[in-house]
This record gives structure tokens, sequence and C-alpha cells, in this order.
């Protein structure tokens, strides 16, 4: 059985609304690495081609703020090429889809691949874009990134991959990485198997903390959807300096409430931020005038706008079965549904 927790009434849903936060103001550039070594093939990175245009160019139409400041995009064949070198995407549009389209025709023809890894080399690559982009910006008085998360696509087992990353436990410019996350595809029957995380499990003890901290290695369906349900989250705020809502909940017996510390996810993009000449006229179909007044009088935003929203904080009043809700509730008076998500562990208020 499902619950949901109800907070407050919906007129009177914020209890104190606390000091604003920046949204999106630390989101980290991105560099994407392919592995082009067997068993890769031309049906998996057309999938995974399929899904990153489809979020880039998402990314170049958003207005507000920046969801992704830097892009780069990096091939692994017989050494590290950069399609794309890291650099923004808004306004780099015809740019960015001339690396995309010659990355689709080197997933339709056979690429000489080295018989060695070279994805360690690739990082280096990555890592010294963003320290040339860093420098380039230092010099304009111009704000950038000042981490880095990797993703690294591949064919290739779980456990080779992590024991090839592992020459880089001594590396020192690790620590403006903020994730190496490593998309391993499999064809459903090639999952992660007991000894492959048992192999992945000793990362930590045979190597440095912060790399074993860093690696991230996600199986991943070989299909369009699987790719973008990854992607896509580049576009969440990755701002978690603060909390970005707190939860209070009453204590289960005599004493303090308890506090939980939330992060919002936006499970549905607004339409308003989208640039087109519909998006000034959007209209939310809601049976509260007051909603589609505020609908119809929020300005669009520049794009790389700063947000700056409220820290909010909700008290659960009462707890009812999720059979009982109406998806109105949810989608219906409410234009942009959020996701919470527990920050840190439960504490006395």
């Amino acid at each position: 059985m499902y619950h949901v927790i109800t907070a407050g009434k919906m007129n009177q849903v914020i209890d104190e609304v606390q000091l604003q936060r920046k949204a999106f103001s630390r989101q980290p550039a991105r560099a994407v690495l392919v592995d082009f070594r067997p068993p890769m093939d031309s049906g998996t990175c057309l999938n995974m081609v399929q899904a990153l245009t489809d979020t880039l160019m998402l990314a170049c139409n958003l207005t507000g703020s920046v969801r992704i400041p830097l892009f780069s995009l990096i091939t692994l064949g017989l050494y590290p090429e950069a399609l794309y070198p890291l650099q923004s995407i808004n306004g780099n549009r015809v740019k960015l889809l001339g690396a995309l389209r010659e990355l689709k025709v080197l997933c339709s023809s056979t690429l000489p691949v080295s018989s060695r890894s070279c994805l360690s080399e690739g990082i280096d690559e990555a890592l010294i874009q963003l320290r040339r982009q860093q420098s380039l910006n230092n010099s304009s008085n111009s704000n950038t990134s000042s981490q880095l998360e990797i993703t690294i696509v591949t064919a290739i087992s779980s456990s080779t991959v992590a024991h090839q990353l592992s020459s880089l436990s001594n590396c020192p410019t690790l620590e403006c990485v903020k994730r190496i996350q490593v998309l391993c595809v499999h064809e459903g029957e090639r999952m992660l198997s007991s000894e492959q995380e048992d192999e992945l499990n000793l990362l930590g003890e045979d190597h440095s903390e912060l790399l074993a901290s860093l690696l991230d290695i996600l199986p991943i369906e070989n299909d369009v959807l699987s790719f973008q349900s990854v992607f896509q989250c580049w576009l969440h705020d990755c701002n978690m300096d603060s909390e970005h809502l707190c939860l209070l909940l009453p204590a289960a017996t005599d004493g303090d409430e308890v506090t939980v510390r939330c992060d919002l996810y936006e499970r549905i993009l607004d339409p308003v931020l989208l640039p087109t000449s519909l998006s000034s006229h959007y209209l939310l179909t809601s049976l509260l005038d007051h909603t589609m007044e505020t609908t119809k009088q929020q300005p669009l935003l520049a794009t790389g706008h700063t947000q700056h929203v409220p820290r909010h904080k909700l008290r659960a009043v009462s707890l009812i079965a999720s059979g009982g809700v109406c998806e109105s509730v949810l989608y219906g008076m409410v234009r942009q549904p959020l996701l919470l998500c527990p920050s840190h562990p439960l504490y006395p208020h």
C-alpha cells in the first residue's frame, strides 16, 4: 500500500518561506566519451546519438537558466578525438549538429580501434579542455563551471572498465571531476553478474577513495528511451549546496517533529520555457481562476537568467492512501509537478 502525505491545505501549503537560493547555479560541464571498441555496434551507437541529439537540442532551445553550461563530445578509437571541444551549446547549434552528424557517420562505418584502452587518455583530454576553458574565462572575467561530469558510453564489461580506469587513481586533476558515469550497454542477457559486482566493490579497496567515490557504473538497455532517461537528468538542478525544501513530519511518540531535507526534481518541463510563439499564449486548463491568471501573467525568462527561488518548509498534516488521490490534484491544478528526494538523513528539528 502506497501512501501520500498531504502538506497543509491547497491555499496554505507553504508553512514558512526562508532564504532564497539560486537555481541551476552549480551546473557542471558535461563531457561524453564514446568507446567504439567491440562489442559496440552501429545500432547501439545510433540509439545513443538519437537520445543525445534530442536532449541537447532541447537544452539549446530552453529559455531561463542554462542547464548545460559547457559540453564536449569525444570519440575513443585509435586515440581520443574531440568532435565538439568543450564549449557552450547555446549559440553553437549549427556546430553542435555538425558534430552529432559526424558521430552518426562514424557509427555507421567501420572505425579502427586500438587494441589497448584509451579511456584514461580520453578523460585526460576532457580535463585539459576544462582547464583551457577556465583559463579563457578567467582572462575575460567570465563565470565557468568549476566541475566536470564525464559520461562514458561503452559495450565493454563493467569490471573491465573499472580495471582500466584504475590508472587514474593517482591523477591530481580528478579533484575538479564531479562524477565519472560509465554506461555499460547490454542486450538484456548481458547483465551485471555478482562476480562483476564483487570486482567493482574491490575498486575502493585497491585504489584511491577519490576514484571509488567518483566512479558510477550503470548497466543500461540498448534502446533510445534508456539513453534518454540518463541524458535528460542533465537538465535537473544540480545545486546541492543547500536543501531545496524541508518536510516536517510529526514525531511517532511524544517529542520533537522530524525534518526531512529534500531536493526537488522536475518531472515535466514547463512549456513556457520553450521559445515558441505558443509559449507566450500557453494557458493551463484549470478550475482555479487564480491559477490561470498566474499562468497568463508569468513573464518569459531570458536565456541565462538566474532564477532565485525560495526555500520552503512543508508540514505534514495527514496521511492518505495513494488510491484516494485524484490525478487532477497532481497534474491538473499544478502546472509543474516536482519529485521530492531526501538529501540528508532524518534528524530532530
